[in-house]
């Protein structure tokens, strides 16, 4: 795709010496760039550094103009302002790159082979919290250390055991250090912008459930809400490999954010970051809404999925940017000691996805349900993925009425992870032809007691993409001779503008006990 580039003003040298010299952010101790330096409407803003990507964020009131100025001084010779589709047009003038916003959206800048630049922009918040109100308790007014040296997993505990039925705890900015933290139902979590939430050093305050550690975590309640534009960050890796050392295991795999039965779960604008490995993983938790949320996932540590959502009802995931070691996003069934519960009812829209050596969408491998069913997925930019879409059914669900819709897909991972971007490579072993496909429907029998499920009515429609990348149906044998994937559409794939509607020039094959797709342009 093409590269675009004109006049960018040149910054200040004073604001260069700032960046170059700042190490930490006064705050939150987050480190900062030694790439960039990025002006909104002429002011300074901080730019943050976390593993191999460099990121800004700033109030949003409105049309803005960005400037990016590279610190080395190096002339820019190409640069990529995704999504792509949303044409936003750019200036370059040496070092320097400059382009408006006139809409809130996520971004992410690629400048020549450097690190990607990440933006941002936060709404405003009419969840704020009254902080006069005596239901909302201020975690610096009850004796929480707000300069990150101090452990605060006792007093945080309390002060969330103690509030009022539909209280608020509310952290001002700040960088606040605890353990695990069990969250209770009709209660608030505000993390303030520029406030960081950060796991303990301590590995041993970091809990368990079963076989897999937490660090905040719901189980049992409802009506609980997670506001505000700061972050929450595990410290995941350190404490994952402590507890490695401690158990003399492989791996110690965990989540930074947990739910298990719970219902009426809101989290609106909040980042999540650094998890063990899955970094939000919801079970069984019904009326679900996530709006503008962000994770970013440590590139270092293995599994790091970006949302798991297992066996829940009344899903609505809107507006949001993940980053995942693993795959983006992933449905799947679940079973909770005897209970198996389906998927179902989902919306999954406008969302920025970018799994770094895995799916964008994976439904499935775990499939312990009846079904998965009343699935939407639409307005969906695949900025990075090696394999856009994946079906799993690995344990009898039937899956069904299943719509993918309005997607953009812009780079696979094998395609790239040659071109020398300066970025993070947990797994040596490069991807091949053979892990690389845009839609895959696959079999297996996860014990040789599960039943052998369906995928059937399965709508792929308006894909745009510059290239043609394979998609298989594989499929099983079945006991009642039905065919294990049928009635799978592809409707208006359109590959450098043209839509196609021969499955051979598409790449699309079917094996085993799999229909043929249907493919039609309208």
């Amino acid at each position: 795709m093409p590269l675009r580039q004109v006049h960018c003003s040149v910054l200040l040298l004073s604001l260069l010496v700032a960046h170059v010299s700042a190490a930490t952010d006064p705050i939150t101790q987050d480190l900062l760039s030694t790439r960039y330096a990025v002006t909104v409407d002429g002011k300074p803003v901080t730019v943050y550094s976390y593993e191999d990507m460099d990121y800004i964020t700033f109030p949003w009131q409105g049309k803005a103009k960005i400037n990016v100025t590279r610190l080395d001084a190096k002339p820019i010779t190409e640069t990529r302002i995704r999504p792509v589709r949303l044409g936003i047009t750019s200036q370059i003038k040496q070092a320097n790159l400059s382009f408006e916003m006139d809409a809130p959206r996520h971004l992410v800048i690629n400048i020549d082979l450097m690190r990607k630049l990440v933006i941002v922009p936060q709404l405003p918040d009419p969840d704020f919290p009254d902080l006069n109100n005596k239901s909302v308790i201020n975690v610096k007014n009850i004796g929480a250390d707000s300069t990150g040296k101090r452990d605060n997993t006792q007093l945080l505990q309390q002060a969330i055991d103690g509030l009022p039925t539909g209280g608020t705890l509310y952290f001002p900015a700040g960088h606040y250090r605890t353990g695990s933290l069990e969250l209770k139902s009709d209660m608030t979590l505000y993390v303030d912008r520029h406030t960081l939430i950060k796991g303990s050093d301590n590995f041993k305050l970091h809990k368990f459930r079963g076989s897999y550690l937490y660090f905040i975590r719901a189980e049992n309640q409802q009506n609980i809400r997670i506001l505000g534009h700061g972050m929450i960050d595990a410290n995941g890796g350190p404490i994952r490999r402590a507890w490695e050392v401690e158990k003399a295991k492989r791996k110690v795999a965990g989540r930074c954010f947990l739910t298990v039965n719970v219902k009426n779960l809101t989290i609106k604008n909040t980042t999540f970051r650094e998890s063990y490995s899955w970094n939000m993983h919801f079970v069984a938790t019904d009326n679900l809404h996530l709006d503008r949320i962000k994770v970013f996932s440590s590139m270092t540590n293995s599994n790091g999925d970006g949302l798991d959502i297992d066996g829940c009802h009344d899903v609505l995931v809107e507006n949001c940017l993940i980053f995942a070691e693993d795959d983006a996003i992933t449905p799947k069934g679940a079973w909770l000691k005897d209970q198996r519960r389906d998927a179902r009812n989902f919306v999954i829209r406008d969302c920025v996805l970018w799994s770094q050596m895995a799916t964008g969408i994976r439904l499935g491998a775990e499939t312990h349900s009846a079904e998965f069913a009343n699935m939407t997925f639409e307005n969906i930019d695949f900025l990075r993925a090696n394999t856009m879409i994946r079906i799993y059914n690995y344990d009898g669900a039937d899956i069904h009425d299943i719509v993918f819709k309005n997607l953009w897909v812009e780079e696979y991972t094998l395609y790239v992870q040659d071109l020398g971007f300066d970025e993070i490579e947990r797994v040596k072993k490069k991807r091949d032809q053979g892990q690389t496909y845009f839609f895959y429907v696959y079999y297996r029998k996860r014990t040789p007691e599960s039943q052998v499920g369906l995928v059937r009515d399965v709508l792929i429609e308006n894909i745009h993409a510059d290239r043609v990348v394979k998609s298989k149906l594989f499929g099983m044998d079945r006991p009642d001779g039905q065919k294990s994937v049928s009635n799978i559409t592809f409707k208006n794939y359109i590959v450098n503008g043209k839509c196609i509607t021969d499955p051979k020039a598409l790449k699309i094959s079917s094996e085993g006990n799999a229909e043929l797709a249907t493919v039609i342009c309208e």
